[in-house]
């Protein structure tokens, strides 16, 4: 999933797209995977058809002076007056280096960039209920702003119930905690598998701890990223 604009109150950040023929700038309104949506005037980039080739750059403090990548016109989606683009970059370290900047901090705190844990390195939840009952999960994957899980053992959980969460993620071996709430139930798999939001101002030091959170959700999508590149390689090399 994609994280959205900054709010009014958050510095706006601009994007310039250049093609062979045309050249437009927009409002940065999206990230991820591998992509970066731009809202852009309806008459911008006429000429550029889906699949057609663009260079996007951003500059500023938010990405260290300036960034600059390869992409590809993926889709458009009017909106309005406008037209959203959402780009996908050609190279997918050029992306990597973009997570990297405040920008791609920016994004991932906001929302909801989603990593499934590495194989090797599961994550187990330990839940508290509001009666004091004990028990556990497995998260299946996780973002800055919540996580899904299915729960070792006979334990339900119901929609709208309020929980404390204790868990460890790769990189960090601090424990994190959070005051969650039940916003989603339903089989996948076979499993019951539950959606659960952080309630950030029932979490002591919230932001702190989401940053702990977002570090792990930016290692791991570069962790991904690198290794699809290499993946990629080897299909291409055969």
């Amino acid at each position: 999933m994609s994280a959205s604009a900054p709010n009014n109150s958050e510095e706006i950040v601009t994007a310039t797209v250049k093609t062979e023929h045309e050249q437009a700038t927009g409002l940065v309104q999206e990230m991820g995977p591998r992509t970066i949506g731009l809202l852009l005037e309806k008459s911008a980039l006429s000429r550029l058809e889906l699949g057609g080739r663009a260079t996007v750059i951003i500059v500023g403090d938010e990405v260290g002076g300036e960034h600059s990548g390869r992409t590809n016109l993926l889709g458009t989606y009017a909106e309005g007056d406008s037209v959203r683009f959402t780009f996908r970059y050609a190279d997918a370290d050029d992306y990597e280096k973009l997570l990297t900047t405040g920008l791609g901090r920016k994004f991932n705190r906001r929302a909801s960039f989603r990593v499934t844990p590495a194989i090797d390195q599961p994550i187990t939840v330990d839940i508290t209920d509001s009666e004091g009952t004990q028990f556990r999960g497995v998260a299946m994957d996780l973002s800055a702003t919540g996580l899904a899980l299915v729960i070792e053992g006979d334990m339900d959980l119901t929609s709208g119930q309020t929980l404390q969460l204790r868990f460890s993620v790769a990189w960090d071996p601090k424990p994190l905690n959070f005051a969650a709430r039940v916003c989603y139930c339903g089989m996948r798999d076979g499993q019951m598998r539950y959606g659960i939001d952080f309630v950030g101002h029932q979490t002591e030091n919230y932001e702190d701890v989401q940053d702990r959170l977002v570090d792990y959700v930016m290692k791991r999508q570069r962790e991904i990223l690198r290794r699809g590149n290499q993946v990629q390689e080897s299909q291409d090399a055969e």
